[in-house]
């Protein structure tokens, strides 16, 4: 399979064996396919729309784990580590075509899940007064980063390491966490002291 991008040529062999037979030599870089093929699963990008689908069900569960939690830092951070676990799991271990879509399904739920736990920390954590300034820079900041996170993605595509993708986001999921923690210390230090009577 050629793939032309400027001027450059990126070729990907697959190699038809007969099952059990032995590999042929000379085609070190070769993915090796035993036919005939018993299974098929095809997954294209299937997955990336499947994740992003099941985390608008996951922000149902999570408006559960709202309101039900007193503690809501902890349930985000536990949603938020499982998903970042299953993502990289999904995308760098060799689990088969099931297996990763699975991965990929519940890595959108529990993304999905801590979403309405998030956005009550960052009503509290707004000052009095600014919720609507808040939410507008966390909802101007969402389609930034939307925008240009693609362009790195792409570019660790295009030189042969779609795996390095999924490190990439599990690394910026988990680096989410620290944000959440910086804006709770600095709303805590800007509310006013009450003075006792």
């Amino acid at each position: 399979i050629l793939n032309p991008f400027e001027k450059k040529t990126v070729a990907t062999r697959y190699l038809l064996v007969p099952r059990g037979a032995a590999r042929p030599a000379g085609y070190p870089g070769a993915h090796v396919i035993a036919t005939p093929i018993r299974s098929l699963v095809g997954l294209s990008s299937l997955h990336v729309a499947l994740a992003d689908f099941l985390g608008a069900a996951g922000v149902l569960v999570g408006g559960w784990f709202a309101d039900s939690a007193k503690r809501l830092v902890p349930i985000t951070v536990v949603l938020t580590v499982i998903s970042a676990a299953l993502t990289l799991a999904g995308g760098v271990l060799p689990l088969g075509g099931v297996l990763t879509v699975g991965c990929l399904f519940l890595s959108g739920v529990a993304l999905g899940a801590s979403r309405t736990p998030r956005d009550i920390m960052v009503k509290d954590a707004a000052p009095p007064g600014q919720i609507g300034k808040v939410f507008g820079f966390v909802s101007a900041g969402l389609p930034l980063g939307s925008a240009i996170t693609p362009a790195p993605f792409g570019f660790l595509i295009d030189h042969g390491h779609p795996e390095l993708v999924f490190v990439l986001v599990s690394a910026l999921l988990l680096g989410s966490l620290l944000c959440m923690g910086t804006a709770r210390t600095a709303s805590r230090a800007e509310r006013p002291m009450v003075a006792a009577e």
